[in-house]
């Protein structure tokens, strides 16, 4: 038989005995039978295996699997996936037993959730970014034996009893290893996948997909398509989402390939198109939330794209008409394998209507029933049935629960025949398609009134000023005491809340029309691309008046966490220290979050600068040094308004400013603070020559700034130098006395003459000796610096390169040569307050390093200044004092020297 055709009967799948008489004479105008579902033969008996094996054999070095690095032909995914399945049965798997995989999207995982299959088991794929309790429920509830995982996520698993393997380790046997393995047969009724979607009850359920029901869904596809061998499907979702099915397996099975793109292409919307473009991408999924964005860019005229195809969520927009290829929209829950409608989505035609969730695929039953079970006819309100072939077998180890939601289908005419009740509202429209109306559960009830939240949004997304649109109840002691509407306004005009009110009240009872409206640049979405309406509930309840997501320069930080709360529901009342993952954030809400951030700030978010410190501080952190390092401007505000005198940090080793971020946060929000960052980021050839010309350069940028008044100088290790010099010259130029802030920060050397350098070294050189007796700690490299010799240690960087993170940088090398050929007037007549670090003090002078005066109380500063020089000193280390809970005490010493200064 050949695997890719079948013919198609185009029968009815009810049955006979519906008798067409009796249903219009009750109801009224009827849903013609066709409408409902066709029967199409498809080969029932095979599955995915056996079409990818088939073509492996066909044409073994067709390419099958694209990444960045590589491309896996048939016959070495075939090969690969037969090691994968070897190593499981050799291991004892059982038929039908559930293999979790817990790995980054890759070929390798493709290589072995193929194997999986090949050896009799369902693989169960798992997002790596899981948060830890709904992990260990997953894991209790499948009861997985074995897992694959890569080295990252075992370390996450200390605690799980199953046997854990390496997927790369044995793929990458495949060179030496030549041996053929006894495969299992195909049976249509083993489970192929089992997926965990959310539950009412608040425990994840899990869904088991047979092998036949994913072969209907791949026949279907490759049918709806006209896939063949020069088709390219980009793996773009989750592999924990079960669109991520149809972005695998129908490419796969026609002998098309799978484009596994780079990380983070789905932060950047543009970045994503180029992409698809230069991948030559035919097929795409896309999840509603994004694909929404996409259709208001500009696409590129000539693609090879033919289709993209969106669900998750209702469609809201239409396509423009001159897109060059077809979009999409396919609906269908988790329980009837991935998509059981699907409708081609028609260009905007001015009605405001969001597009239908269209026909079904061939077997699967569509059925919009009343509260008996009894069909409803044209354009009137049900909830939605689906049956047929697609259909789950339950879910796993919920009996009960898989008898209340799968129940016997009385209009298939075959006995033991299931539907499924998905919760959903529909109707049928004239032409034959279903419309979604919303969930069945977003009914509720105000003052004694039923009320359908579908309903009010229909109306609103047909008013013109609305792009998006969400109710949800507000509840006060969790009750619904009146309804807000989450709004995404269609332009940046004046707030249209008013407006939106005004014509709500000429089309709804009053009990009906929102009492709020809160404006979003994008609605919140679940991990599964749907409005996440738990989240705007939140966002209510927590921010009774919530503030525009447009920031002001410096209300960039009260813009990122109103984001954070409409994102993270759990983040209501919780530290702005805890975690991303701690509010159960997973990968797909990371890209909502690194897109919101893009369309607040303007600039691109890389998610590997916002996840060694996934809090919202970090979030903060991380956005401001992306923005400082996309556009570069020497003179930052990090915090415009206040009412004390401003404080100006200059750059540091690395040349920019981002040590400085915690402290600014922590000096509080009547605090100006401006940033002064070297012209090097921009162009090393600015590097300064001196640190007289650094110092001359920063004053500039200071009175550029700040016309008049006394400015206010913090600088951090080597920067406290250079506030020095600018003190200095402030001084001698303009007889000016400014607060000098030195954080961590050693004096110039000293100059020293043989005879200073003698006694010095008769001073220091016993007690250095006993030292050097008593603790044997690092006793080589001491003796070694004694005699001028440096050992470089590879244990851990050094401060300056912990806090900097420029190793070895041009910039850093520059910087320190010119602090070690720095040398002022002695004794001017410059104030300067020094913060030191207890942890770091050594009393003791190096006998070699009489220059190095670090070692006094005020650190040698005297010998530079007939000024004031003030002493504060702080708990921890060089890094640490910087950094929370320890930034805390040094904002605290910083804001009382200044107050000390200025009332003198």
């Amino acid at each position: 038989m050949d695997l890719f055709t079948s013919q198609s009967n185009n029968s009815s799948l009810l049955s006979p005995e519906l008798d067409k008489a009796e249903y219009s004479n009750q109801l009224g105008d009827p849903v013609p039978l066709e409408w409902m579902g066709r029967a199409t033969s498809f080969p029932t008996h095979i599955s995915v295996v056996d079409f990818i094996r088939e073509i492996a054999r066909a044409r073994p070095d067709a390419p099958a699997i694209q990444d960045d690095t590589r491309v896996i032909s048939f016959g070495e995914l075939d090969h690969k996936s037969d090691l994968v399945a070897g190593e499981l049965l050799k291991r004892g798997l059982q038929i039908d037993e559930s293999v979790a995989v817990m790995t980054p999207l890759s070929w390798e995982y493709l290589a072995g959730i193929l194997g999986i299959l090949k050896a009799g088991g369902c693989y169960f794929p798992i997002d790596t970014e899981t948060p830890a309790k709904r992990l260990e429920f997953l894991l209790a509830d499948c009861r997985a034996r074995f897992m694959w995982a890569n080295s990252a996520s075992q370390k996450r698993l200390k605690n799980w009893q199953g046997t854990i393997m390496d997927l790369a380790q044995v793929v990458d046997k495949a060179a030496n290893d030549s041996g053929k393995v006894s495969l299992v047969p195909s049976d249509p009724h083993r489970t192929a996948y089992l997926l965990y979607t959310s539950g009412s009850t608040g425990q994840p359920k899990g869904v088991q997909i047979e092998h036949h029901s994913l072969t209907n869904f791949v026949c279907s596809y490759h049918r709806y398509f006209n896939l063949t061998s020069r088709d390219r499907s980009s793996m773009l979702a989750y592999i924990a989402f079960d669109v991520s099915v149809s972005d695998i397996w129908p490419a796969l099975c026609a002998g098309g390939t799978v484009v596994v793109p780079p990380r983070g292409i789905l932060h950047d919307p543009d970045g994503l198109i180029h992409w698809l473009e230069a991948q030559e991408i035919t097929l795409s999924f896309i999840p509603t939330g994004l694909a929404e964005i996409l259709l208001t860019r500009s696409w590129p005229k000539q693609m090879k794209l033919r289709y993209l195809v969106t669900g998750g969520d209702r469609l809201r927009v239409r396509p423009p008409a001159e897109l060059p290829f077809t979009v999409i929209n396919g609906y269908g829950p988790t329980e009837s394998t991935v998509f059981s409608t699907i409708s081609v989505v028609k260009p905007e035609d001015g009605s405001g209507k969001p597009p239908p969730i269209g026909c079904p695929l061939d077997n699967v039953t569509t059925y919009v029933l009343d509260e008996k079970l009894q069909p409803l006819p044209i354009g009137a309100i049900g909830e939605l049935y689906l049956g047929g072939a697609q259909l789950a077998r339950g879910y796993l180890g919920r009996p009960e629960l898989t008898q209340k939601q799968f129940i016997p289908d009385p209009f298939s005419g075959i006995s033991g025949t299931r539907m499924y009740r998905t919760g959903d509202w529909a109707r049928w429209l004239p032409d034959g398609e279903l419309d979604f109306i919303g969930r069945k559960d977003d009914q509720i009830q105000i003052r004694g009134y039923r009320v359908e939240l579908g309903e009010i949004e229909s109306l609103l997304f047909a008013h013109k000023a609305v792009k998006q649109v969400c109710c949800v109840p507000h509840l006060v002691g969790g009750m619904p005491t009146s309804i807000v509407a989450h709004i995404v306004p269609n332009d940046r005009s004046p707030d249209p809340s008013q407006e939106l009110r005004d014509y709500l009240n000429n089309e709804l009872p009053e009990y009906m029309v929102p009492s709020q409206f809160v404006l979003h640049e994008r609605l919140p979405l679940t991990p599964q691309g749907k409005a996440d309406r738990a989240a705007m509930t939140a966002f209510v309840i927590e921010h009774k008046e919530p503030s525009s997501l447009t920031p002001a320069e410096d209300g960039l930080e009260k813009a990122l966490a109103g984001l954070w709360h409409s994102l993270l529901p759990e983040a209501a009342g919780s530290s702005s220290n805890t975690t991303f993952a701690e509010l159960g954030g997973d990968s797909l809400l990371l890209v909502k979050l690194m897109l919101s951030v893009r369309e607040i700030t303007g600039h691109q978010l890389d998610a590997s600068a916002f996840l060694p410190q996934p809090t919202l501080n970090g979030l903060c952190k991380a956005v401001k040094a992306q923005m400082a390092q996309a556009e570069f401007q020497p003179v930052l505000a990090l915090r415009k308004h206040g009412n004390r005198p401003p404080l100006f940090f200059l750059y540091g080793l690395s040349g920019d400013i981002e040590m400085y971020f915690d402290l600014a946060d922590a000096l509080g929000d009547d605090q100006p603070i401006y940033g002064i960052r070297s012209p090097a980021l921009q162009e090393t050839a600015r590097l300064p020559s001196s640190i007289e010309a650094a110092a001359a350069e920063i004053l500039g940028h200071i009175r550029k700034t700040q016309p008049h008044g006394v400015p206010a100088l913090v600088g951090y290790c080597w920067a406290g130098q250079v506030a020095f010099e600018v003190s200095r010259q402030l001084a001698r130029t303009h007889a000016v006395h400014c607060f000098t802030a030195a954080i961590g920060s050693d004096a110039p050397l000293r100059p020293m003459s043989f005879a200073s350098r003698l006694i010095h070294f008769i001073k220091c050189f016993l007690p250095w000796l006993w030292d050097l007796i008593s603790n044997p700690i690092n006793r080589q490299r001491r003796i070694l610096r004694l005699f001028g010799v440096t050992v470089k240690q590879n244990q851990s960087p050094t401060p300056t390169e912990a806090v900097t993170g420029w190793d070895s940088s041009l910039i850093t090398r520059h910087l320190l040569d010119l602090a070690k050929k720095y040398r002022p007037l002695p004794k001017s007549d410059v104030p300067v307050t020094v913060f030191r670090e207890r942890n770091d003090f050594n009393p003791r002078g190096h006998p070699a390093r009489p220059e190095d005066t670090c070692y006094l109380l005020n650190g040698g500063w005297d010998f530079w200044t007939s000024g004031d020089v003030g002493i504060h000193w702080l708990n921890g280390d060089h890094i640490l004092i910087l950094k929370p809970p320890l930034v805390a005490s040094l904002a605290q010493a910083i804001r009382l020297a200044h107050d000390q200064y200025l009332q003198k």
